[in-house]
C-alpha cells in the first residue's frame, strides 16, 4: 500500500498527513486556510535523496527535501489556477486570514513603516502660529494706563472724604415736633430734610433723623437711660445753703454716662472730651464733644447730648466731617439748646 504523504503549511507551519492521491496538488490548510503545495510521489520522477547522501550530509538532504514543495507549487497545474492574477507581495503568498478579510470587503494587515515615516507625519502636522512678543511701548502704555486709573480712583475717594468745597451754610432754624404727642421737639435748619421718624407707642422708643448739607442729627428715646434717671432722682444729695451740686453728682450726669456705650458702638475709634452740663428747653442737659472714624476712614467730629423730658431720657447725636464742624458746631449748639417738648 502506498505510504501517506506529509506536507507542511508554508503559512502556519502545520504538518498535514495526506493520501498518495494528493501528490503534486495544492490543498487547503485546515488550520489557517492557506494553500499548501503537496510534493510529488517518489515514483513520479521527482528527485529523491538516496540513503548514502542522507547519511553523509543530513543537512543538505533536508534542504533538498524542503525545496521540493516550492518546486512542486510552481509546476502544478492547480497552483496556477489558485494564485493566477494575485499580487502576492513581498512574502510570495496570501494568508488565509487575509483572504477571509478580503471576502468580507475588509482591508488586510498593513505593514507598519519605519519609525522615521511616523515621525515625518507628526512633523508635517500644522504648527501653531507663534505670536510675536508684545512691543515695549505697548507694555509701558498698559502699565501707565493702570496707574492713571488708580490715581483717578484715589482722587475720587479723597474727594468724598474731604468734600468738594466749603459746606453750604445751614438755613434758618424751624421747629420740628415728633408726630406722637408729648414726646420731643427740636429746631432744625429749613434746608434739611427729615430722613426718618417713628416710634413713640407700643413700647417702641420715639426717634427722628435729620440730614442736610454738612451734617446729620439723630434724636432717640433711651429706655435704659430713663430707668437709671429714675434711680438717680430718688437719691438726691442734701446741700448746704449756697452750695452748688457738683456735675458728677447730678442725675443728668449719670444718665449721660449710662447711654455712652450705645452711641460708641456705632462708630470706629470713638473718643469723647469736654463734657459739660447746660440749660435747654427740656431743663438741665449734658453734652460731650466726640471724634470718630467714618465708613470710608474720614474723620468725624460731633456732639452727644442727653436730656430728661418728663419721665423719659433722650439721646441726641450730631455729626459732621471734622472740616465742616467748624461751620456746623455753632448751629449744633443752638439745636442742642432747643430740645424740649
Amino acid at each position: 500500500m502506498p505510504a501517506a504523504i506529509v506536507a507542511r503549511c508554508p503559512d502556519c507551519a502545520k504538518g498535514l498527513k495526506l493520501k498518495p492521491s494528493a501528490a503534486g496538488k495544492t490543498v487547503k490548510c485546515p488550520a489557517c486556510g492557506a494553500a499548501v503545495p503537496v510534493p510529488a510521489a517518489a515514483g513520479d520522477g521527482a528527485p529523491r535523496a538516496d540513503d548514502s547522501t542522507t547519511r553523509r550530509n543530513p543537512a543538505k538532504a533536508k534542504r533538498k527535501r524542503s525545496a521540493e514543495p516550492a518546486a512542486a507549487a510552481t509546476g502544478s497545474g492547480n497552483s496556477g489556477e489558485i494564485f493566477a492574477g494575485l499580487d502576492l507581495g513581498e512574502f510570495g503568498h496570501e494568508s488565509g486570514s487575509q483572504r477571509s478579510l478580503a471576502k468580507q470587503g475588509l482591508p488586510g494587515r498593513v505593514q507598519k513603516g519605519p519609525l522615521t515615516d511616523e515621525t515625518e507625519v507628526i512633523n508635517n502636522a500644522p504648527k501653531k502660529k507663534e505670536e510675536p512678543p508684545t512691543p515695549l511701548p505697548v507694555v509701558l502704555g498698559i502699565v501707565g494706563g493702570s496707574l492713571a486709573v488708580l490715581g483717578i480712583a484715589g482722587a475720587a475717594v479723597l474727594f468724598l472724604l474731604l468734600g468738594s468745597g466749603p459746606v453750604e451754610p445751614p438755613g434758618e432754624l424751624v421747629r420740628y415736633t415728633h408726630p406722637e404727642r408729648g414726646k420731643f421737639a427740636i429746631d432744625v435748619p429749613d434746608n434739611w430734610a427729615t430722613a426718618t421718624e417713628g416710634g413713640g407707642q407700643g413700647g417702641r422708643p420715639a426717634f427722628a433723623t435729620f440730614e442736610g448739607p454738612g451734617g446729620e442729627v439723630q434724636i432717640r428715646q433711651s429706655l435704659s437711660g430713663s430707668a437709671i434717671g429714675d434711680i438717680a432722682s430718688a437719691g438726691d444729695t442734701q446741700l448746704a445753703p449756697g452750695e452748688e451740686l457738683p456735675e458728677e453728682l447730678t442725675a443728668i450726669y449719670g444718665q449721660h454716662e449710662a447711654v455712652k456705650g450705645q452711641v460708641e458702638s456705632n462708630f470706629s475709634n470713638y473718643s469723647e472730651t469736654g463734657g459739660k452740663n447746660f440749660d435747654s428747653k427740656a431743663g438741665e442737659a449734658r453734652r460731650s464733644t466726640f471724634t470718630a472714624s467714618g465708613a470710608l476712614g474720614g474723620a468725624i467730629t460731633g456732639y452727644r447730648g442727653t436730656y430728661r423730658i418728663g419721665n423719659d431720657t433722650y439721646t441726641v447725636v450730631m455729626q459732621s466731617s471734622t472740616r465742616d464742624f467748624a461751620v456746623m458746631g455753632p448751629v449744633y449748639e443752638k439745636m442742642l439748646e432747643s430740645v424740649g417738648r
